[in-house]
C-alpha cells in the first residue's frame, strides 16, 4: 500500500477461496482516504489501474478481471472482505457457469455494499 498526495495504490496478492484459480491478485487506485479530493493521480484513477493491471496481465495473463468502483478509501482489511466474497466463482470453466458465478458474486458485492461497476472488462 502506498499513499502518495492524497491518492493511495494498494496491491495485494494472495490465495483465492475458489479451487479453480491458483490466486488472487487486487488492484486499487483511489483515495488515501475518505473524502480525499483534487490528487491529480485520483482524476486520473481509472485509467492508472487498468495501466497496472494490463502491465501484470502482459506478464501473468489472468483467468478472469472483475472491475469494481467503490466509494472510500480501500483498507487492506476492505480487500480481505472482498477476496472471501470470491466463493462462488469456481465454476468459472463454462460460460453458463461462468455467468451464474458473476451474477451470484455481484448480488453478494452488493449486499455488503459494494456496487459492481463491471465484470469482466475494461471499465
Amino acid at each position: 500500500m502506498i499513499d502518495l498526495e492524497g491518492a493511495r495504490i494498494l496491491l495485494g496478492v494472495g490465495d483465492c477461496p475458489s479451487p479453480d484459480h491458483a490466486a488472487c491478485m487486487t488492484v486499487s487506485v483511489g483515495p488515501a482516504s475518505n473524502g480525499a479530493t483534487g490528487s491529480p493521480l485520483l482524476r486520473r484513477a481509472g485509467p492508472f489501474c487498468r495501466t497496472i493491471v494490463e502491465c501484470v496481465e502482459t506478464r501473468w495473463p489472468a483467468d478472469l478481471v472483475l472491475w469494481q468502483r467503490l466509494d472510500g478509501a480501500m483498507t487492506p482489511e476492505r480487500r480481505d472482505e472482498m477476496v472471501e466474497r470470491l466463493t462462488d466463482l469456481s465454476p468459472c470453466s463454462a460460460t453458463a457457469g461462468r455467468a451464474a458465478a458473476l451474477a451470484r458474486l455481484r448480488a453478494a458485492l452488493r449486499q455488503a455494499g459494494a456496487p459492481l461497476c463491471e465484470a469482466a472488462g475494461r471499465p
